[in-house]
């Protein structure tokens, strides 16, 4: 062998050991080891990530104050420890965090002006407001107003628009009239408006003749469907919107339908002989079982199939569906004794809890819910560490006061809080969507309903209130409010 080659080898070999150590050297430092005299120390490594963006602020863990580099806190010892967040002008955020050896621990913090500021959004007279799941819109109809333009369905959009460096606040859209239609329902107050996925339509349900029409959001008067029910043959007791605003999935006792706007056909999904419909809506898949044959099918662009899991079996006598909206794998299912937790794409099921406790409501992504039992509310999340390869469920108290019949509580579009309003005391507080960092936004003021909401960028809190004043010959008027959370 010639001493060029021997060389070029050696030096090829000199190459591979340096990238390879280089690589070794990244994947200590990026999970938290310490290179050392006395060799490797394996530590942990904590990213923070802060909303409002480009604020200055401090972080305390055990009470020491600690510095951040690229929003990283590094070499920090296995274990427990209690972290703080201080910022001037905003509310401090504290919890308890676990470091693990080698991992990195991600905190999404949301930090809160320390005083907000209640502004009323439109100077009408609002009947009842809807706003869409995804935080975009507030559907409202007015049918009271001494001006006669003002009476019929609106809706706002709840992010303001970007105008080169200046912030446009939006206008109030017209979307319907009070038509001939809709009149004896508005008058009697028995409506629901239910805005679609990509809020392009709104179906307007008639609860006291249970007549459904279908209204364009984006033209004003225009009726897409004119009493659904006479095409339908049935009347529906649930109505959802199914593949963005292309069809509406109905269901009775017995029988679940996709309707489609396109060509007004209807498809059968699945009929129930015992009257007992399971089945769980995603924005494009339908989950229902089947409780005769023991089997769960989803159905997706008309047809049905089995699911099977690669890896684990579903339960048997599945009471209950909830699925993602968010996320086609993800469910929350129940059978006569359990609640689960179902990935689908990763054939895991992981049980949430037993079925002593009555579930709310789930997340939309389906990685939350919100359980009540004896008056005692909590929230159970399901977390998956990828590095380990591990599912756990953590629950939370989060009051030992609610009521079910009078209280509300419900996830923001972001699935990162949660917003809880106490009837008896007039109370809305926000609060991280384990429990954690509560704070009031309102108090002592009369909701309508109640409704409110978070829009989509998480920015903006937005309820319905009835207007303050000391005149007793007039009649109350309810309006939109808003509070700005991201502060100046």
């Amino acid at each position: 062998m010639s001493k060029n080659l021997l060389k070029k080898l050696l030096l090829i070999g000199l190459t591979l050991c340096f990238f390879t150590g280089i690589t070794i050297f990244v994947i200590i430092i990026t999970r938290g080891g310490m290179i050392t005299k006395e060799g490797i120390i394996e530590s942990g490594v904590v990213k923070i990530t802060i909303e409002p963006q480009n604020i200055d602020y401090s972080v305390y863990i055990n009470d020491n104050l600690f510095k951040v580099v690229n929003q990283r806190i590094n070499n920090l010892e296995e274990g427990k420890y209690t972290m703080k967040i201080v910022s001037k002008g905003f509310t401090s955020w504290e919890k308890d965090i676990k470091i693990t050896s080698g991992l990195v621990t991600e905190l999404n913090v949301q930090l809160f002006p320390e005083k907000f500021s209640l502004n009323q959004v439109t100077k009408s007279n609002i009947d009842q407001a809807f706003f869409s799941k995804n935080g975009e819109y507030v559907y409202y109809v007015i049918k009271q107003s001494e001006f006669g333009n003002e009476k019929g369905i609106w809706r706002l959009k709840l992010t303001n628009n970007q105008l080169l460096f200046a912030n446009q606040e939006n206008s109030p859209e017209k979307i319907s009239d009070i038509i001939t239609p809709l009149t004896a329902a508005i008058a009697s107050g028995k409506y629901k408006l239910i805005p679609s996925i990509n809020n392009e339509k709104v179906v307007f349900a008639d609860l006291s003749t249970n007549a459904i029409y279908i209204l364009d959001a984006t033209k004003q008067n225009s009726v897409i469907a004119d009493n659904l029910i006479k095409t339908l043959k049935f009347t529906p007791t649930n109505i959802n919107w199914f593949d963005g605003a292309n069809s509406l999935i109905l269901n009775d006792k017995n029988l679940l339908v996709e309707y489609s706007l396109s060509n007004n056909e209807i498809t059968v999904i699945h009929y129930s002989q015992d009257g007992n419909l399971v089945f769980g809506i995603a924005n494009s898949v339908i989950f229902y079982s089947d409780p005769i044959n023991k089997q769960v099918f989803q159905y997706k662009n008309k047809v049905s199939n089995q699911i099977i899991l690669s890896n684990a079996t579903l339960p048997e006598n599945i009471t209950f569906i909830s699925a993602a909206n968010t996320d086609n794998s993800n469910l929350i299912i129940a059978t006569t004794t359990d609640y689960y937790y179902v990935n689908l794409d990763k054939s895991i099921i992981k049980k949430i809890t037993d079925s002593s406790y009555q579930l709310l409501s789930s997340a939309n992504d389906s990685l939350g819910a919100l359980f009540n039992k004896e008056n005692q509310l909590y929230a159970f999340n399901i977390k998956e560490t990828i590095a380990t390869s591990t599912i756990s469920v953590e629950a939370t108290l989060i009051s030992d006061t609610f009521n079910q019949a009078n209280d509300s509580m419900q996830y923001v579009p972001s699935d990162t809080h949660l917003i809880m309003y106490q009837n008896a005391n007039k109370i809305v507080t926000i609060m991280e969507n384990d429990g954690a960092n509560k704070l009031i936004l309102l108090s002592d003021y009369v909701l309508k309903n109640p409704t409110f909401q978070l829009n989509s960028n998480g920015k903006t809190f937005f309820i319905l209130l009835n207007d303050a004043t000391t005149d007793t010959t007039t009649s109350v008027r309810s309006n939109l409010y808003k509070l700005n959370l991201a502060g100046n």
